[in-house]
């Protein structure tokens, strides 16, 4: 393959990957809505990376994972009356929640 093909296949597989990213980045505050926790302040839910598959993001209250697949991971802080969390939400790479649950909480 020649530099040029090679170059032009990167790119294509970058924006690819960055369109289904920012794909996400639109449906995860519905998702955070629908099955997230209740809380006194807006949801603003923001991609913090990739969770690679059987790799798992544990926290003192909970865990995310291990999972079958690559996800990308989402976290959420939130309080409610006088207490705070932070929640995490797992999406596939086509934007399906895999998984959600409380990491740290008070």
């Amino acid at each position: 393959m020649n530099k040029v093909a090679f170059a032009f296949l990167s790119f294509s597989l970058v924006l690819s990957s960055q369109a289904a990213t920012a794909n996400c980045d639109l449906q995860i505050s519905e998702i955070a809505a629908k099955h997230g926790h209740p809380s006194d302040r807006p949801s603003s839910p923001v991609l913090v990376g990739t969770l690679q598959a059987g790799d798992a993001r544990r926290g003192a209250q909970g865990q995310i994972g291990p999972s079958t697949q690559d996800v990308y991971l989402y976290l959420n802080s939130g309080s409610y009356h006088s207490g705070w969390f932070q929640e995490a939400f797992a999406l596939d790479l086509d934007c399906n929640l895999r998984d959600h649950g409380v990491l740290y909480a008070e």
